[in-house]
């Protein structure tokens, strides 16, 4: 079976309700050049403060799930490592 047959049955299969973790949304906004912008999520680029780092292991924790569920995930692993290790040679 090739990567793309595989990643049309992913495709192909039926749609469930993802729940994602929910992201704080923030009034941040700035004016640039007289327009005005919001950024509602730029507490996520603190990337070492705790609600980050939680937000973070949430969204890892519901993406793991559902790969996890995918029942040609080793076999998709086993060709990818297959076709991606070979000899290289590199400056001495």
């Amino acid at each position: 079976m090739t990567l793309g047959t595989l990643l049309a049955l992913t495709a192909c299969t039926p749609k469930q309700k993802i729940e994602y973790p929910a992201a704080e949304r923030t009034d941040v906004c700035d004016t640039l050049w007289g327009v005005v912008v919001a950024d509602p999520y730029r507490w996520l680029e603190n990337d070492t403060s705790n609600a980050t780092a939680e937000w973070v292991r949430a969204e890892n924790e519901l993406t793991n799930r559902y790969l996890a569920k995918i029942p040609f995930r080793e076999d998709l692993r086993k060709r990818l490592a297959e076709v991606t290790q070979y000899a290289t040679e590199d400056i001495p």
